[in-house]
């Protein structure tokens, strides 16, 4: 069964990298990892996501990779359903917001200061009596 849904689901893949299909329905937990789609597809609709940033990012990445020409845009899309707390509150807007908020932490961390460790010089003695077999 596992292997003839593979089949199938290259089959498909194949298809919409051809153009015999025109549309791919997925999601980033599908769709998230190796599979690389950046040669054929430049957009993206997002109808459901949930608070994993790995998974959009992951799922982003398919259609947008390092070397595309510099003219060529990629575009996400991302419908969201309105709604209020008293109608039983449709949650895609804050789900959309806490998945920036993770992503510009982490953009932050990377680009700026804030995984830069700090040691004192007593930790770095402690450091060096654990190596050196000093350590009580």
């Amino acid at each position: 069964m596992e292997l003839h849904q593979s089949k199938t689901v290259k089959k498909m893949i194949n298809n919409f990298r051809t153009g015999d299909a025109q549309v791919l329905v997925s999601n980033p937990n599908t769709l998230g990892e190796s599979i690389s789609l950046h040669q054929t597809v430049h957009d993206a609709v997002y109808f459901e996501y949930n608070f994993n940033l790995t998974f959009m990012l992951q799922s982003r990445d398919r259609i947008n990779r390092l070397g595309l020409p510099a003219h060529q845009y990629t575009r996400y899309y991302y419908l969201m359903t309105k709604g209020d707390v008293a109608h039983m509150g449709f949650i895609d807007n804050t789900v959309y917001k806490k998945l920036k908020d993770k992503e510009k932490v982490m953009i932050d961390a990377i680009d700026g200061q804030l995984l830069v460790p700090e040691c004192t010089d007593d930790y770095l003695q402690e450091v060096k009596d654990i190596v050196m077999g000093r350590y009580k």
